[in-house]
């Protein structure tokens, strides 16, 4: 039997393609080459070259390309069964010359030809007329010498040794390190600042109200700082008809009857509720992750319901479960959720002994009635067999948690006249196929248990599958979008409900410079109130808040706390603002800084708000620092254009890393960035369970835009030169040297480490072995990060501020070891202060440190207005001088 499709099958050039190369290309080895969608060009998008000589001269583009890191390594050429295969092995062969052409001197790139009409495969090099292997379609057999052979020369593995090969050469012996990992050990590279008084202690004395964990809390929360929004009100009305048409008959609403036979009227009122509860519901409500659909819940009940309907609310039993502790197993979780909601009941109706034997009597009630009306009236005369059998029917119910359960739920109905409303929060937190069993589970319990159930889900994952089994199933009009509130209005509802229950004492805290200063409770909660003031008035860093935020409201908070508490943020900013009031302003690079560093001296891409978009594995053979970069460009292009399920900027993985390992990325590496990327919620990922697969869905997130603008922030471009690794020591040393002596926060600082980490990345990326140009037609590429737009914003930002322009083109002009003419202005205790080269540059020498080279009975003899002849040592960012060494 053939390996792929049997010969009487092939027909045409299409089907030598399809099935016969294609699966050749894609089965694992030893079956195949064992190649990745993502290495395999197809012609409709190579770029076509022009071939031959003379008359024979035309455009031309194989059927197949194997690239591997932008490597081209393996040339394929289909022909039709009843053709020749000497031409298209010439004309691969010709293709392969062109692209090797546009290679560095010495990279022989594209190395193996293979054409096949299906009938004859031949194999072999580029620079040989010949073929070293002829196959005919029978040889196909991973028994056969010939087809062993085949694969041994081109499989994938084969390749990527291949492609590796150039990048390990090129890597050589350099050692990769980055600014910070000169300062110190470890203790150094993450030091934390001391952090602001002020802050920690607002946020510590009310965590319960910044992130409340426990019911109390949550309810705390909906009843004294909740934000409401049109769209989440016009939810409330069908929410409570819903829950009002599974209303219970109560005993309050009943009319009493005398009968001679109360158990048969009780049976008959426990049938109705039985019939009451066929159809019960499953209510999704569908938003992102953090936009309130657990703080929405609880203002229904707490504030909506229990205000406007407190019979109704009382009708109730509320059940929350929390899935974040769930299993995923499916044969697991059913059971681990019925004896949550178990435990659940209990702790709701503390005030019952569930071990008490009266108690489980009413539990049992109907058990305990089918007994004696059965089996037990065998019994009646003889109570003690009655209760060993008894006992044995509910000793089994209680251990058996599907009845236990489904005694609990109707003994509240019965007893209670309440309907069960189970509430399974944080299942969007989960990953797709989590969320999908989730949503089985819940209808499931709504069915089996005769319970309303309200499910949350992220709306990303509803609206890709809603189409689709099992999600085809939900009643629409039982399906709620909950839009997040406003970040900043959330914040402000907190604080003004801590200024309404803050007590009016005073604190003392101690100041940078060591001054005690004591400020009222009160007081320090509306300098915080400035805060947020401040950052509406800015509308560059409230965009930076919403952003990174992303509709998390969590997110949002956790990141104001970790900005209210960073030693970054100085007291002395904060009581300015007692004097300022509404004025008040910080300074945007203040809360950029903030955002970048949080509480660290140094930042740290992994720790940060912001992730080091140009971070690299010094483990890899090439560490590559534009991978990341280059993934959120990629998923920015397309998200404009409808993926393969039709939804805007969802595409697959495959594609994506098709498209950037034509610019020279590892497929491993991008595989490994991109996850890393979706843990980091720059990149949405269908199936957030590790590791992504080529088929998996992603776009960009709102987070992951912002990471791309941020590209042109020289603010976040000097903190990433801090955790980048260098492979040129000398720009390197450079930056770790401004961080060791002078605050990473300085405006000169700020632009030169910008400008040297943008410089250094635009020469290292020409090292790269690739040129995407020569392989990919113009409408088949998307471009990668152009950095020379990063360059232009930085030199932007320099511009703007004429004593920075002024400074760094000093800097530029007076370079280490050059020697100049310095012009002496003063002199005082063993140092000397004067102009360098005529200009109004200050310059610096000293007789008592040996490093300057000035003897003392020259700096004796000097004056005003002496010329001394000096070499450029450095720039002191202190003092903003020249520091000199002597030369005569």
């Amino acid at each position: 039997m053939a390996l792929y499709c049997e010969l009487e099958n092939i027909i045409t050039e299409s089907d030598v393609e399809q099935k016969f190369i294609y699966p050749f290309l894609k089965a694992e080895t030893p079956i195949g080459l064992g190649l990745k969608d993502s290495e395999i060009l197809t012609k409709h998008i190579l770029r076509k070259k022009l071939i031959d000589k003379g008359q024979k001269q035309k455009y031309y583009f194989p059927d197949y390309l194997v690239a591997i890191r932008g490597i081209p390594t393996l040339i394929l050429e289909a022909k039709a069964p009843n053709e020749l295969l000497a031409n298209g092995y010439s004309e691969a062969r010709l293709y392969a010359q062109e692209v090797n052409a546009s290679f560095p001197h010495k990279i022989n790139a594209c190395q193996y030809i293979i054409a096949s009409n299906g009938c004859e495969t031949w194999m072999g090099y580029v620079d040989q007329a010949e073929p070293v292997l002829r196959l005919i379609h029978s040889d196909f057999n991973i028994e056969n010498k010939l087809f062993c052979e085949l694969v041994e020369h081109c499989s994938h593995e084969a390749l990527l040794n291949l492609a590796n090969r150039y990048y390990v050469d090129l890597r050589g012996n350099a050692r990769f390190n980055s600014p910070v990992s000169q300062l110190g050990g470890k203790r150094v590279q993450n030091e934390e600042m001391v952090e602001n008084s002020f802050g920690r202690t607002l946020v510590f004395e009310n965590r319960s109200i910044f992130d409340p964990e426990t019911e109390q809390d949550r309810t705390v929360i909906v009843k004294n700082a909740y934000i409401p929004s049109p769209k989440r009100e016009q939810h409330i009305e069908p929410i409570y008809k819903e829950i009002k048409r599974f209303d219970l008959p109560s005993r309050k609403n009943s009319t009493a009857l005398s009968t001679e036979t109360p158990v048969e009227l009780v049976d008959k009122l426990s049938e109705k509720i039985l019939n009451n509860q066929e159809a019960y519901s499953l209510m999704l409500l569908i938003g992102n992750v953090g936009s309130g659909k657990t703080t929405f819940t609880r203002y229904f009940r707490y504030a909506f319901l229990e205000e406007k309907y407190p019979e109704l609310a009382a009708r109730c039993e509320w059940i929350f479960i929390n899935m974040n502790l769930a299993p995923v197993s499916n044969n697991e979780i059913y059971n681990w959720l019925k004896k949550q909601i178990i435990d659940s009941i209990k702790e709701t109706h503390n005030d019952l002994d569930f071990e008490d034997f009266g108690v489980i009597k009413r539990v049992f009630r109907r058990e305990i009635s089918r007994f004696d009306k059965g089996l037990g009236s065998l019994l009646c005369g003889s109570d003690v067999e009655r209760n060993r059998e008894l006992y044995k029917i509910l000793n089994e119910a209680i251990r058996n948690v599907d009845s236990y359960l489904e005694a609990l739920l109707f003994f509240i109905k019965e007893n209670y006249a309440k309907i069960p409303i189970v509430v399974l929060d944080n299942c969007d937190k989960r990953n797709k196929g989590e969320q999908l069993l989730m949503f089985e589970v819940a209808q499931w319990l709504r069915a089996q248990y005769k319970c309303i159930v309200i499910l949350p889900m992220r709306d990303a994952t509803y609206d890709t599958y809603k189409s689709e089994p099992p999600l085809d199933t939900v009643v629409r009009d039982l399906v709620f979008r909950i839009d997040p509130p406003d970040l900043l209005r959330v914040l402000q509802a907190r604080l003004d409900y801590i200024t309404r229950i803050t007590e009016q004492s005073s604190n003392t805290y101690i100041l940078e410079n060591g001054m005690r200063v004591a400020v009222k409770r009160s007081e320090l909660i509306e300098y915080f109130k400035y805060i947020i003031v401040a950052i509406r008035k800015d509308r560059w860093v409230a965009n930076l808040f919403y952003r990174l935020a992303d509709k998390n409201t969590r997110n949002g908070i956790q990141i104001f706390e970790d900005f209210c508490k960073s030693g970054h943020m100085k007291e002395k900013d904060i009581l300015a603002m007692r004097v300022l009031g509404d004025d008040a302003q910080i300074p945007a690079y203040r809360f950029e800084n903030v955002l970048l560093r949080k509480n660290r001296r140094f930042y740290n891409g992994d720790e940060s708000n912001f992730v080091n978009l140009f971070a690299s594995d010094y483990n890899d053979d090439f560490p590559d620092p534009f991978v990341r970069a280059d993934i959120l460009n990629w998923l920015y292009q397309v998200q404009a254009l409808s993926g393969p399920t039709g939804d805007k900027g969802l595409f697959q993985v495959s594609e994506l890393a098709r498209s950037l390992q034509v610019y020279g990325h590892s497929l491993a590496v991008i595989y490994r960035e991109l996850a890393y990327l979706a843990r980091k919620n720059l990149v949405l990922c269908e199936n957030s369970a590790m590791p992504i697969e080529e088929g998996d869905l992603v776009k960009i997130t709102i987070p992951g835009a912002l990471h791309l603008q941020m590209l042109r922030n020289v603010s976040y471009l000097s903190a990433c030169a801090e955790d980048t690794l260098f492979k040129n020591t000398e720009v390197m040393t450079r930056i770790s040297n401004r961080l060791k002596f002078h605050e990473s926060d300085s405006k000169l600082v700020v632009a030169l480490n910008a400008r040297d980490l943008v410089n250094y990345l635009i020469e290292y990326r020409k090292e790269y072995l690739t040129n995407s140009d020569e392989l990919v037609s113009e409408k088949a590429i998307i471009s990668s990060v152009d950095l020379n737009d990063s360059l232009h914003a930085v030199e932007q930002w320099i511009q703007a501020d004429e004593n920075l322009k002024k400074t760094i083109s000093e800097i530029d002009y007076f370079t280490v070891d050059m020697d100049v003419d310095a012009c002496v202005v003063s002199k005082n205790s063993g140092g000397v202060v004067c102009t360098i080269a005529d200009k109004d540059v200050k310059g610096f020498i000293s007789s008592l440190e040996p490093k300057y080279s000035f003897p003392r009975d020259v700096y004796s003899k000097i004056k005003p207005g002496d010329i001394l002849k000096c070499k450029v040592m450095e720039f002191d960012f202190t003092h903003r001088s020249f520091q000199l060494k002597y030369l005569n």
